[in-house]
């Protein structure tokens, strides 16, 4: 039983690890396309998606923090 609770956070902070690691992509994404030629309501969406991506998406779990690798690795530390 204990093997299964473990193993499914495991899969979770995983696949949070991997939402926050893509999340990086998503500005070097926006800016790769061909925004200069765009009209400039595109260029300003453009701009305000390169903005956010500078903060990587994350997923927490309640007040604990983020849910990534580094957790599940201090969590069996614990």
């Amino acid at each position: 039983m204990a093997a299964c609770l473990i193993w499914q956070f495991e899969l979770m902070c995983s696949y949070a690890n991997e939402i926050t690691l893509e999340s990086f992509t998503v500005g070097q994404a926006a800016y790769s396309c061909s925004w200069y030629d765009a009209s400039p309501t595109f260029k300003f969406r453009i701009q305000n998606i390169i903005m956010r991506s500078q903060k990587p998406a994350t997923i927490t779990a309640g007040m604990f923090g983020a849910l990534s690798l580094v957790m599940f690795t201090n969590v069996g530390r614990t």
